[in-house]
């Protein structure tokens, strides 16, 4: 049995710093730092697996399979010189207590087998990439075409690794999550439409250097929303494209409607999946519009209708699907089979990640959106809390944060979207610039003053989503 410095050691070797539970970590970070910059990798995966290895291999060799260690008097020890410097540390240990530190090498063996499994696999990624360049010296491809390409899912996915990390306090463990994580998101995200398709789509008016101004609902202000009387309205108004809101009826009819029920818009009540298509065609969509006399006996069309009047004024149709992914996916899929110039004259758009993604998975080549407003979960659109309980609306806000930072990092990349539909305060420049390095456009609602529409036409140059093609008017939620 040989001493160290006091220090009791029976396997005869430099103890394991495990006195501090976080002594792996300690050891870890430094490593994944100072490869992330040495190596200048855009993906945080290398980085982690090799700085994995590393410490595997640190465990494996440098401290002992199995060892205990127990003083004679309460005194402070350092670990002899032989240990790396950063796993320096003082441990205080008592008479009485005994630190039994049992490391299996088989598991440190198996540990490193895997990470340098791993690391060989995600390397021979770059090999393929300078296989390209070789191939393709004067049109090298898109750094996107690479399976560690992820540019700002760094952070991202550091963030996850850190969180991780101090969950499981192994370097190993968090660093083979990380890597799951990030394969995951790479086999079941789907790529974005080319990037021309997606700009026949979302910039109309790019050739002349305009801006794209979608009438909300067709025009509420001007006209009886989701109407073909709207869609004639935004039409002459000079309107580039409209958005239109999908529901369903009883019998599975696709009509346009934004609410649940019909009570707001039309003459009837209830909710819109209680009336038959029959019930519905009865009701007077023009009822309680401030031009109601204008637009007198005015119907709720069908989405055929309504898609039929948009490709013959050759507007930009913005399909608003609240629900139903698997319903709505399928009827539109039928829609575009139907009218193949959609696919350069439309975009799908929810707040529903899910309806997207299933969109994308029933037609990969359907330009698609996802709408956002901070802080939806927790507060109404006039940012009233949702919640009357402090610790209701504590949570809920909570959950807001997560949804926001999902929406910025990882589900635009999973769902392949081409476009970010914002509430209008939200957006600046800046943030225009950050979805612009993404390839991502943005599209600002609702914008409904002179002066806003003129900041986006002139500053931002961004297209937005408008009530009134005509004058300025209150927003309608």
């Amino acid at each position: 049995m040989r001493t160290y410095d006091g220090l009791t050691n029976q396997a005869g070797r430099t103890p394991h710093p495990s006195g501090h539970p976080f002594s792996e970590i300690i050891l870890y970070l430094p490593l994944y730092i100072h490869l992330s910059i040495h190596l200048r990798s855009q993906s945080p995966v290398l980085s982690m697996l090799y700085s994995a290895t590393l410490c595997t291999f640190a465990r494996a060799t440098i401290w002992p399979p199995t060892c205990s260690f127990v003083s004679n008097a309460s005194n402070i020890y350092l670990p002899s010189s032989n240990v790396l410097p950063m796993q320096l540390s003082f441990h205080f240990i008592s008479q009485s207590n005994t630190l039994n530190v049992h490391k299996s090498f088989r598991s440190s063996t198996i540990s490193l087998a895997l990470s340098l499994s791993l690391s060989l696999f995600l390397s021979s990624s770059l090999l393929v990439r300078l296989l390209l360049l070789f191939l393709h010296p004067l049109h090298p491809p898109p750094l996107s075409s690479t399976m560690l390409q992820m540019g700002d899912v760094l952070p991202c996915f550091s963030a996850v690794f850190l969180l991780l990390l101090l969950g499981t306090r192994s370097a190993t463990g968090a660093s083979l999550l990380t890597v799951f994580l990030y394969v995951f998101l790479m086999m079941f995200r789907f790529p974005p439409v080319p990037t021309y398709q997606a700009g026949r789509v979302l910039r109309p008016r790019a050739p002349s250097g305009g801006v794209s101004v979608v009438a909300s609902r067709g025009g509420t202000h001007d006209a009886p929303e989701n109407t073909v009387a709207a869609i004639r309205e935004a039409s002459r108004n000079g309107a580039t494209g409209v958005q239109l809101d999908l529901s369903f009826t009883a019998d599975g009819v696709p009509v346009l409607m934004h609410d649940e029920t019909v009570d707001r818009t039309t003459n009837g009540s209830g909710p819109v999946n209680k009336l038959q298509i029959v019930q519905l065609r009865r009701l007077d969509a023009a009822a309680h519009h401030r031009l109601k006399d204008k637009f007198s006996a005015e119907k709720v069309p069908t989405l055929q209708e309504a898609v039929e009047e948009c490709i013959k004024h050759q507007l930009t149709i913005f399909f608003d699907v609240k629900g139903q992914p698997d319903k709505s996916a399928s009827v539109l899929h039928q829609m575009y089979k139907k009218f193949p110039a959609l696919y350069n004259s439309s975009v799908v758009s929810s707040f529903e990640p899910k309806v997207i993604y299933k969109m994308r998975q029933t037609d990969p080549n359907v330009v698609t959106a996802l709408i956002h407003r901070p802080w939806r979960l927790s507060h109404f659109a006039d940012a009233t809390p949702r919640s009357l309980s402090v610790w209701g609306q504590i949570w809920l806000e909570f959950l807001d944060v997560l949804l926001d930072w999902a929406h910025h990092h990882i589900l635009w990349k999973l769902c392949g979207v081409s476009a970010v539909l914002i509430q209008k305060d939200f957006i600046s420049v800046d943030y225009v610039q950050y979805w612009a390095e993404r390839g991502v456009e943005v599209v600002g609602w609702t914008v409904n003053t002179a002066v806003e529409k003129d900041f986006y036409q002139n500053l931002l140059k961004i297209g937005y989503i408008t009530d009134s093609l005509l004058e300025d008017c209150d927003p309608q939620y």
